[in-house]
């Protein structure tokens, strides 16, 4: 089965979905250090793509993100779509905002 990795971060998400047999077509994360680590843990046989978008500021049908991951995936069959929480002990909405 064929999954993207959306809100990807260094790639745990699909590191588990490749393990189960899956293939991961391609990763979005708006840090560039994710996505260089995402890229440098790929598997350089496989044709994934890598996004270094914010998704959350334009993920409508005509918008840029939608457009880059259509034409990466234009002749792809998509079984699913994956995507990592925050991770709480950076994200600014997770416990790095707690005071305790």
């Amino acid at each position: 089965m064929n999954v993207i990795d959306l809100f990807a971060g260094c790639g745990g998400f699909s590191l588990g979905f490749k393990q189960e047999n899956f293939r991961i077509l391609g990763c979005a994360d708006w840090e560039s250090r994710c996505i260089e680590t995402l890229k440098i843990n790929s598997n350089r046989k496989d044709s994934m793509f890598f996004l270094e978008e914010d998704l959350r500021l334009s993920f409508e049908p005509s918008g840029k993100n939608s457009a880059a991951i259509i034409k990466n995936l234009s002749s792809t069959e998509v079984n699913g779509i994956i995507g990592g929480p925050p991770c709480q002990a950076y994200s600014l909405a997770g416990r790095v905002q707690d005071e305790h």
